[in-house]
């Protein structure tokens, strides 16, 4: 199973990721938690080419880049740990592409979905968490954070912009509802984690 992660900057969703596939390893489960963009030697190459700095702003050249790393992250890593039987936990996909290159910087989205379409055929996630939360929030969390959190040039946007990163993946859960779980990004840890794991062990897993 591939399940994927959601949110915008400093919504906790890396750590809820982390600590899923945590509960899932003390239950004997086989699982792995990977990144996007990331996730193999390639891949975190071109994760760095798109973080430092102030990044690539052309939206089409951004996400082609994207495409790449998520190509070779998928065929390299992703499809074969599943084929094993793990069930492989990825922070960030596919739809954080539509928040950040298509809502923000208005990349065409027809073109992005032919693209990825082209590209991953029928692959995806079988679940995906959106960690929501308002973004004011959340930049107070990367405020306080800053000296236990590794940076980048997105959290240095201003406010505006994440609202339509939030914006963009509430647009991607309301047109894949089946998919998507929301969960309220200003719940506590604890309670947040117990959501997700009791929502993964509702489903047919085997558990």
């Amino acid at each position: 199973m591939f399940i994927t992660f959601e949110g915008g900057e400093g919504s906790g969703k890396t750590t809820q990721a982390k600590r899923l596939v945590e509960n899932l390893q003390k239950k004997g489960i086989k699982a792995l938690f990977t990144r996007e963009p990331g996730g193999t030697e390639l891949a975190e190459k071109i994760r760095n080419l798109l973080l430092e700095n102030q990044g690539i702003e052309n939206a089409l050249t951004e996400f082609l880049l994207l495409t790449a790393a998520r190509h070779n992250h998928v065929e390299s890593l992703i499809k074969p740990k599943v084929s094993e039987g793990f069930i492989v936990v990825c922070d960030r996909f596919f739809d954080s592409s539509i928040a950040y290159q298509g809502f923000c910087k208005e990349l065409d989205i027809n073109l992005m979905r032919s693209l990825h379409s082209s590209v991953f055929k029928d692959f995806g996630p079988n679940i995906t968490f959106l960690i929501d939360i308002d973004p004011e929030i959340a930049q107070q969390r990367i405020n306080s954070l800053t000296s236990n959190r590794t940076s980048n040039h997105y959290d240095q946007r201003n406010l505006e912009f994440h609202r339509k990163v939030r914006q963009g993946l509430l647009e991607c859960a309301k047109l894949d509802a089946k998919r998507f779980t929301i969960i309220d990004g200003s719940l506590d840890m604890e309670t947040i984690e117990r959501k997700l794991i009791n929502h993964v062990y509702s489903i047919n897993l085997k558990i």
